[in-house]
């Protein structure tokens, strides 16, 4: 993605406010899944969030471009660091918190890749655990957090009201198959 750019990549964002954004995470965190202690970054960049978020959880990140992960390793000495795709995105193992963020999920650029990507996060968070996915940076540099959710799912599922993003298969369906934009694990869906 930024093979050839990934020097630059931290002075393009330099407007950007991870301290903030990671406290703002954090409360978000804290009130979802109280014991979270170990947090998993996938398009994790150059590290700059994961540098804040390491205050609160033990980390880890992903990211698909090895220039970015370079400079990662750079500044998170320590931090265990993977390259792989977020589509097929398989660590062996779970996290409390599991995040995308800065609208990278948008690189997966097709339905089906944002479903595939979205399950490989799932599966990634432990019983109990949150899955925080920022999906899209809007006009002024304001992000969508607070904006209200596109719907995401294949069809025949819907979002109910305060349901947190979670995609629900509909009354027909006996399963859920795809959870959408924040999920809880260990709470089955449907």
């Amino acid at each position: 993605m930024f093979s050839r750019s990934a020097h630059l990549y931290d002075a393009i964002y330099s407007y950007k406010d991870y301290a903030a954004e990671a406290e703002r995470l954090h409360g978000l965190v804290e009130a979802r899944a109280l014991d979270a202690r170990s947090l998993l970054d996938v398009a994790c960049g150059t590290g700059m969030h994961l540098g804040e978020l390491r205050r609160w959880y033990e980390v880890e990140g992903v990211d698909v471009d090895p220039q970015l992960l370079a400079i990662a390793r750079e500044r998170l000495s320590g931090v265990p660091l993977h390259q792989a795709d977020m589509t097929t995105l398989d660590l062996g193992r779970t996290f409390d918190v599991v995040t995308c963020l800065f609208s990278s999920i948008a690189y997966v650029r097709t339905p089906e890749g944002l479903v595939r990507a979205t399950a490989a996060l799932a599966r990634h968070v432990a019983p109990g655990g949150l899955l925080v996915v920022e999906p899209w940076i809007l006009p002024g540099g304001t992000t969508s957090c607070d904006a209200p959710l596109p719907r995401l799912g294949r069809p025949g599922q819907r979002r109910l009201a305060g349901d947190r993003g979670r995609a629900r298969p509909s009354p027909r369906r006996r399963r859920p198959r795809w959870a959408g934009h924040t999920r809880r694990s260990g709470s089955r869906a449907g």
